[in-house]
């Protein structure tokens, strides 16, 4: 679908099943701009796993995960209508880091989004060959 964007990083993957479940999310309501899901870290020396964002992800989210920068989601978990998204713009070039805390903080106030409780990217952490 053209009218999805999302981002996957090099040494990230997909579970199976998440295109599909994206779209359905945004299928199912027309008026759906930012989807958020769970990101799986998995540390591939240890098998240990946790998941981010914790729920809840709801209205308070905004106050209580991004603004103290506790509890957030990984980028690979957010699905955009791309014209909610050109509406908004994506990563400003002009910082050097914390773009992605920009775009959640313009993302979480304008856009119509929802929470979906599944993991939509698995994040590898630890030593593994590339």
């Amino acid at each position: 679908d053209t009218d999805l964007v999302a981002w996957l990083d090099a040494d990230d993957f997909l579970p199976p099943d998440t295109l599909t479940l994206r779209r359905q999310a945004f299928a199912a309501d027309p008026s759906l701009e930012m989807l958020v899901g769970l990101n799986r870290i998995w540390d591939v020396d240890t098998g240990e796993e946790t998941v981010f964002p914790r729920p809840p992800v709801d209205a308070g989210y905004f106050e209580s995960g991004l603004l103290s920068r506790q509890n957030l989601p990984h980028t690979n978990v957010l699905t955009f209508r791309r014209s909610a998204l050109a509406r908004i713009g994506a990563f400003n070039r002009r910082f050097r880091t914390a773009e992605d805390l920009d775009l959640w903080v313009r993302a979480w106030v304008q856009l119509r989004w929802a929470f979906v409780p599944e993991v939509l990217s698995v994040q590898r952490t630890g030593s593994y060959p590339s």
